[in-house]
């Protein structure tokens, strides 16, 4: 029979235990390499946004560019025609990432509110925990706000909104990959390069799907 989180962290961690207890230090040590992880990850989650924003827009400028070589800092890097055969892949393993951080990020904060609520329940219940969570920038990032707010208008307002650049976030790096492929078909034709490249894409872009629809239903 597989375990809940919350019957793990039941086990695991003491019930409002007291100042100065082994128990209570155990989970103070447990949360703040908590709260470290949780940064690291939220930091990578934005990098691999803008890794996956940036090598899009670099395969935007190749295709509508009449440049047949690319150059950075003075040296030449080669032939744009390579380039932009090889960039969708990377772009396909640059959205993997992305929602592979942006599923750890929600398991850790999902963690750290079940740690918290069971070792200082006032703090969870007031919602102070929310201001112990590492500032994110991602738009696959979980939202912070408190549950005490009064105008509950904005806050439905505030879910819709980033669920629609969540649904954004997730839909660009798919448009991106039908958008470029069809483009370096056209161009170029038919090859072994591409192929491959279209297939590794393929294979990152599905496995992200799946892990990502894999923890929506998980989480439900």
């Amino acid at each position: 029979m597989v375990r809940t989180t919350g019957e793990m962290v039941a086990e695991s961690f003491a019930e409002k235990p007291d100042v100065g207890t082994r128990e209570y230090e155990q989970t103070e040590t447990y949360l703040a390499a908590l709260r470290d992880n949780w940064k690291n990850v939220a930091q990578s989650l934005g990098r691999a946004g803008i890794f996956v924003l940036v090598l899009s827009a670099i395969f935007v400028l190749i295709v509508e560019s009449a440049a047949s070589k690319l150059s950075f800092a003075g040296l030449e890097l080669g032939s744009t025609d390579l380039v932009a055969k090889l960039l969708p892949a990377l772009i396909a393993f640059g959205f993997y990432e992305m929602v592979s951080l942006s599923v750890s990020e929600r398991n850790l904060q999902d963690l750290h509110t079940r740690i918290v609520k069971r070792h200082s329940p006032e703090i969870e219940r007031n919602d102070f925990e929310v201001f112990l969570r590492p500032p994110v920038t991602s738009f696959l990032a979980s939202v912070d706000y408190t549950r005490s707010s009064q105008d509950r208008r904005a806050r439905k307002i505030a879910d819709l909104g980033h669920a629609v650049l969540y649904l954004m976030a997730l839909a660009l790096p798919v448009v991106i990959q039908v958008y470029a492929f069809s483009t370096l078909f056209n161009r170029f034709g038919s090859s072994i390069t591409l192929w491959i490249c279209l297939t590794v894409s393929v294979v990152f872009t599905v496995l992200a799907l799946a892990g990502f629809i894999a923890a929506l239903a998980d989480s439900r």
